[in-house]
């Protein structure tokens, strides 16, 4: 449901706190910058490690910006 609180936007143009969303929107992260070799840093929470992770862009197919009110 996050997904439709956000505006769309390009990778090329992603700040840090855009909402990240794989495909089927099962899961939301929040992108984080870049790194030094230029690949995406995301944060979200990991099922599989029970925790919060930084990750690089993997599955996450859309970004987007949140609409604050």
């Amino acid at each position: 449901m996050q997904h439709t609180y956000c505006t769309a936007t390009t990778w090329e143009e992603a700040i840090s706190g855009d909402l990240v969303f794989y495909a089927d929107d099962s899961r939301v992260g929040i992108f984080a910058g870049w790194d030094e070799d230029g690949d995406a840093i995301i944060i979200h929470c990991s099922m599989g490690y029970n925790n919060v992770v930084i990750t690089g862009q993997e599955d996450f197919a859309d970004i987007a910006i949140p609409n604050y009110f």
